[in-house]
């Protein structure tokens, strides 16, 4: 197996009113390498990801009344990528998004270990996403967050052990900002993974989701050949 692991990001933010949002691209991005997007708007917003990005999670929307805020997730794979790459939603809100790049992920098949489960509160100043059995030994967890406005730590409310922060940060501007936060954590052993827990500076509306990235296989034969070649050495 090869262990999956997070090498870089690009982000974007919209700090005005918008419908719509350019994310930078990550440095180094490779064919095979697994992107995952997220893109955190205010208000109750329906999203459109970047083309070639499939859902993990869509539209999850936040709190409620005034306070509301959407988060969507989705995966690709990285295939003669050029460019950064666009959202967009129906009506006029802020907004913050980013694109990570992780390498070492199961490049056949499906390589996202997705419970579907989630958690959300209408006001709170912290959230646990909540963990969930992986299906495979070496997957790579993967937290996602968001929260209304701006009360946050810039690369911080990062409060479990063993899990690491990827990015913390907002859309900027004044009144009706979106919040959004990435961590991960190496799962050695098919089963459970821990909660994450993301903590803001205010109580405000807050959701958070998980779900695993798939380690690679070794190209198929390479064991045998080694084998072939130490036989004959030992002859």
């Amino acid at each position: 197996m090869t262990l999956p692991v997070f090498e870089s990001f690009g982000e974007g933010k919209l700090a005005s009113n918008g419908q719509a949002l350019t994310i930078t691209a990550p440095s180094g991005i490779a064919d095979d390498d697994m992107l995952i997007c997220m893109l955190c708007t205010d208000g109750p917003e329906t999203h459109t990801l970047p083309s070639g990005f499939a859902f993990i999670e869509q539209d999850l929307v936040v709190g409620s009344g005034g306070t509301r805020c959407t988060i969507s997730v989705g995966w690709k794979r990285a295939s003669s990528e050029s460019g950064d790459y666009d959202c967009s939603w129906g009506s006029n809100e802020k907004a913050y998004g980013v694109v990570a790049r992780f390498s070492g992920v199961d490049t056949g098949g499906t390589p996202i270990d997705d419970p579907n489960t989630n958690a959300t509160s209408a006001s709170a100043t912290s959230i646990d996403a909540p963990s969930f059995n992986t299906a495979e030994n070496d997957t790579l967890a993967v937290a996602c967050f968001i929260a209304d406005n701006d009360d946050m730590t810039v690369d911080g409310g990062f409060d479990t052990p063993d899990w690491s922060g990827i990015t913390s940060d907002e859309s900027g501007g004044s009144n009706g900002q979106a919040t959004g936060a990435i961590q991960e954590r190496d799962i050695a052993s098919a089963g459970a993974t821990t909660g994450c827990l993301y903590t803001i500076l205010v109580a405000q509306s807050i959701g958070g989701l998980q779900f695993g990235l798939k380690p690679a296989v070794a190209a198929a034969g390479r064991k045998t050949y080694q084998g072939i070649i130490n036989q004959s050495a030992i002859i």
